[in-house]
């Protein structure tokens, strides 16, 4: 502060008045004023918060007082000449002041040593805060005039008195063509330090200048890493903006709002080790069988809610980053494709003589109805393709081949089509859902009476959601079966799984995304057994997935992740005409095995500027197991109306371990004309 002075021993400044605060009047050499301005500024910056009085507004701050006024002339209003201003800036940058406070004003231009000595504290990065002026004036008063030329190198800012009500002061000076560098800050009736233990009520621009001083202390105080420049623009760009939009004449950029300014401004980043990658596009969505793997992990969850972004300032921000995993939908139950496909499934099949028999259906919206609303999900469905086919070729008596698309190729292993009632359960095993989003190839053989060989592979380029970087995949898979009697048959399936962009579904982006592509390894092992209008049904599966990776993502190095799935159901032709019920338990597929590394930002060394990370190995394996006990009934006489009921009690849905157990009732009705 350059001003008149201060008493050393006010109880409001004992804990921050720097012991360096000094008279640079060296015929004086008193600190302790004749005149309380230096007094009621210094209370608005740094009066301690001590239960008693005011508080300042940075009011931890450290207050070197410079006292530089022109001996006897505070009568009641001070003076102060070029030669002690310029002495007072010198001392204030020599001793390490950071932002300097101007609560006087005149008539004159800063020239000579004045103004030698403001270009010295602007090249030394100091931020200097003027009073506009109190005369209702136009412009500001040519002493503050400095903070807005080329020379100030953006760290000046002048203050103009604003009022209770959020407009300028009658008798503040306006912004006129300093309006760039101007903003207004309360100095009406403003409750400040008096002598002594009183307070005392001010207005005028000295009052609002230390409101805007205290103010860049703040920033300066929380975000070390800003230059002054940037704390002058930070203020500016945040004040609240009054009069015209924009910068004008009279308020300038407007009033100076501190919440604003101390909140994160532009496009917000995660640090990583190659560097800042935006906040916006960094995310991860788990696959489903990883549930809630990483945010169920109690350590992980901590470490994510104490992670930090940075804005476009570079500032630094404690960020609960838990928000920034969720999870792929269960394919199984996702109602909307599952409407969506029965709604406005249009299809044909038959047989053309010398080629063989084909299947063909896609979707068309309707147009009398709002899709969008009735099926929100409808844009983001990548589990149904608009176009599902399947064209199968008997070569010889024992070999067909058959190319498919979409939604077919999941049946190319499904040995008991009966079971198809039964919505918990994965027909030709769980992972054979990885390969919906294609075209397939399969091969089928007949060894001998007993045994069918079977290939198929399939091929696929999507994009997961609206807005995604398109993923590929290849699947690949030969099942063999054996019939033992007339009523059991038994399956072998060994596959594997190609992902490009993905690993089991999971699709991480921006700051996590390290995954290169993955490859799993499958075995699955079916069984079914047929007496009379009874069908029993079982199957396993178990996989094994490598992951390949690129980059320094914050989540990487997976290992070790193994996955299950098993189900065993039961479907009753019964004695009604055309009613069908089954039954089921199953655990949809679910990581039983896995580890990754998580490495969040959590802190900032500001003396070498630079970000701390903390580290933790994670289990990928998720806090619960979901098993589903089903019971379905469908209903289809061969006339124009079928119907479908599926009842589902799902125990730690989604393999959440804290998950309430849910009922899910699914009801279909067909009516084909």
């Amino acid at each position: 502060m350059v001003d008149s002075g201060i008493d050393p021993t006010h109880p409001e400044f004992q804990g921050n008045l720097s012991p360096l605060s000094a008279d640079v009047v060296a015929s004086r050499g008193v600190l302790t004023p004749t005149s309380l301005h230096g007094t009621e500024v210094a209370g608005l910056i740094a009066a301690e918060k001590n239960d008693f009085g005011i508080h300042g507004v940075a009011f931890d701050a450290t207050l070197l007082m410079v006292r530089a006024d022109s001996p006897g002339s505070c009568n009641p209003n001070c003076s102060f000449n070029n030669a002690n201003l310029a002495a007072a800036i010198d001392y204030a940058v020599t001793n390490g002041a950071k932002v300097i406070n101007f609560s006087q004003a005149g008539n004159q231009l800063a020239t000579g040593s004045l103004l030698a000595a403001l270009q010295r504290a602007a090249n030394a990065g100091v931020i200097m805060v003027f009073a506009a002026g109190n005369d209702g004036d136009t412009l500001p008063d040519a002493s503050s005039r400095f903070a807005a030329s080329a020379d100030a190198k953006g760290l000046g800012i002048i203050a103009g008195a604003s009022t209770n009500t959020d407009t300028i002061a009658s008798f503040s000076d306006r912004a006129g063509t300093t309006m760039d560098s101007y903003v207004l800050a309360p100095g009406v009736n403003v409750r400040t330090t008096g002598d002594g233990f009183s307070t005392v009520v001010v207005s005028g621009t000295s009052f609002s200048a230390p409101m805007v001083a205290g103010a860049a202390a703040l920033l300066l105080d929380k975000f070390p890493n800003l230059s002054g420049a940037q704390v002058v623009q930070i203020l500016i760009d945040t004040a609240k903006d009054l009069g015209a939009p924009g910068h004008d004449t009279t308020f300038g950029a407007g009033l100076v709002d501190l919440a604003a300014a101390l909140a994160p401004q532009g496009a917000l980043s995660l640090p990583t080790f190659s560097g800042r990658v935006s906040a916006t596009g960094s995310s991860v969505m788990m696959g489903a069988a990883f549930g809630d793997a990483v945010v169920g992990n109690q350590a992980a969850a901590s470490l994510l809610r104490s992670g930090i972004i940075t804005d476009k300032y570079d500032r630094t921000y404690v960020a609960d980053l838990t928000g920034r995993f969720t999870r792929m939908p269960d394919s199984r139950f996702d109602l909307a494709s599952f409407a969506r496909s029965s709604v406005y499934r249009r299809g044909t099949s038959g047989f053309v003589p010398g080629i063989g028999a084909f299947q063909m259906s896609f979707t068309d919206e309707w147009g009398a109805l709002n899709e969008r609303e009735l099926f929100p999900n409808l844009a983001q469905d990548r589990g149904f393709e608009n176009l599902s086919f399947s064209f199968v070729h008997a070569l010889d008596a024992h070999t067909s081949v058959g190319v498919t698309h979409g939604a077919a190729f999941a049946n190319a292993f499904d040995t008991a089509p009966e079971t198809g009632i039964l919505r918990s359960v994965d027909a030709g095993g769980a992972y054979m859902r990885f390969a919906q989003d294609g075209t397939g190839l399969t091969l089928l053989h007949q060894l001998d009476r007993r045994t069918t060989i079977g290939f198929a592979a399939a091929s696929a380029r999507f994009e997961p959601f609206d807005g995604a970087e398109t993923v590929g995949r290849e699947f690949a898979a030969v099942q063999v079966n054996r019939a033992v009697g007339d009523s059991v048959l038994l399956g072998a399936q060994l596959g594997a799984l190609h992902e490009r962009g993905t690993m089991l579904d999971t699709i991480a982006t921006g700051a996590f995304d390290g995954i290169e592509g993955a490859t799993t390894r499958f075995v699955t092992l079916s069984a079914s057994y047929r007496l009379g209008d009874l069908t029993l049904v079982a199957n396993a599966s178990r996989g094994w997935t490598g992951v390949s990776e690129h980059g320094s993502a914050l989540l990487h190095s997976y290992s070790g992740i193994e996955t299950s799935a098993y189900s065993v159901g039961a479907v009753w032709q019964t004695p009604l005409d055309g009613h069908v019920l089954g039954f089921a338990i199953s655990q949809p597929l679910r990581v039983e095995s896995g580890r990754a590394t998580l490495d969040v930002a959590t802190g900032r060394d500001f003396v070498n500027d630079s970000i701390l990370y903390d580290s933790r190995t994670l289990n990928l394996a998720p806090t619960g197991r979901e098993i589903d006990v089903e019971l379905s009934h469908g209903f289809w006489n061969g006339g124009p109306l079928s119907l479908q009921t599926n009842l589902v009690y799902r125990m730690n849905p989604n393999h959440f371990a804290t998950a309430s157990d849910a009922l899910l009732l699914m009801l279909q009705a067909d009516v084909r004309f």
